[in-house]
């Protein structure tokens, strides 16, 4: 019975643990990342319960993820990674590969170089956090120069990880950004622009010795067929690169949103109207202070309101590290 009882808890523990992280991909990252007016028209649907416009279960009714995702619109994490970071209070400027600590890849990780987490978040008023790299077809150094013991060749092109996406996406026979753009604006996300000069290509020097060599007279076939991974970060960068564009976001907001819409252990799915802890949200203040009845989560404000995030992942590292001098969690609902 005890057993019975203990694995009853464990279930709802690893349930209440993946819930939580849904919302914050949805809520926090997804958010934060993608472009406002695709984020608000997709996540508006999903709430709404509606299915995605193009993502579905593959005949067997499994989850699959699409290349057009996995091999271009997420390597958008390649861009944000910047060259250096602070990884706590003693060494506040660690190379991505850094000789110093060994860390090159597929290794132990070092103990000095253990994560002081406020200098990632924004958990602390006195420490500004290294926010990560603009969305824009320039990759960090390190990784346009990966070292040999991560890549074991001398040449320069399999150590750039922007030439081996690119050198990916034309082996898996990625259809273009142009292409992808064109589905997913007759899918229904008219808000994506079908401009050709939509990337402002010629404002790119480079681009004048593709049309050099390019066959025939005409300008390089790159302009009206572009590389999808480079498409989405040129999109990006065009608009500031603070978000990705519309391609990439709907591409995201497709593939997430379909994978929390269809599976049985999301909690859009199973519970739509479930809600974070308000011990570890910002939430939590107004169910203390507040009495009677209140609206916490409101699902309108949390796809609409810009900079309303009553919980994102810096509410979690504030509650792991919320400990009193014994180690013990100081709860902000005891009595």
């Amino acid at each position: 019975m005890h057993e019975e009882k203990g694995g009853g808890r464990f279930k709802e523990a690893q349930k209440q643990t993946r819930y939580h992280y849904q919302w914050l991909v949805l809520f926090d990252f997804l958010k934060r990342l993608c472009d406002r007016d695709v984020y608000k028209f997709a996540a508006s649907r999903l709430l709404a319960a509606k299915d995605p416009l193009i993502y579905a279960p593959d005949s067997h009714g499994k989850l699959t993820i699409p290349i057009e995702f996995s091999v271009a619109a997420y390597r958008v994490g390649h861009t944000l990674v910047r060259s250096s970071y602070a990884a706590n209070g003693k060494n506040l400027d660690i190379e991505l590969f850094d000789e110093r600590f060994g860390t090159l890849g597929f290794s132990a990780y070092p103990e000095n170089l253990v994560v002081d987490w406020k200098y990632l978040f924004d958990v602390a008023k006195c420490v500004r956090p290294r926010m990560c790299k603009a969305i824009d077809p320039f990759l960090a150094d390190e990784i346009q120069n990966m070292p040999r013991p991560v890549v074991n060749s001398n040449n320069p092109n399999d150590r750039a990880l922007g030439f081996r996406n690119l050198l990916r996406g034309n082996a898996l026979g990625l259809p273009s950004g142009q292409d992808v753009a064109q589905a997913l604006y007759d899918a229904g996300y008219t808000m994506i622009d079908l401009a050709p000069d939509k990337l402002k290509l010629n404002e790119i020097p480079a681009w004048a010795r593709l049309d050099a060599i390019a066959p025939g007279d005409g300008p390089s076939p790159l302009r009206t067929q572009t590389p999808l991974f480079y498409y989405i970060l040129r999109e990006s960068e065009v608009a500031g690169g603070q978000r990705l564009g519309p391609v990439g976001s709907a591409i995201l907001m497709e593939v997430f949103g379909g994978m929390l819409r269809f599976c049985n252990t999301s909690f859009l799915r199973s519970k739509p109207d479930w809600n974070p802890d308000t011990c570890v949200s910002k939430e939590r203040w107004k169910s203390l202070w507040t009495e009677g009845d209140i609206e916490r989560f409101d699902r309108a404000r949390l796809v609409e309101e810009d900079d309303y995030y009553p919980f994102d992942m810096a509410d979690v590292v504030r509650f792991v590290e919320n400990r009193d001098f014994n180690g013990n969690h100081v709860s902000c609902c005891a009595n």
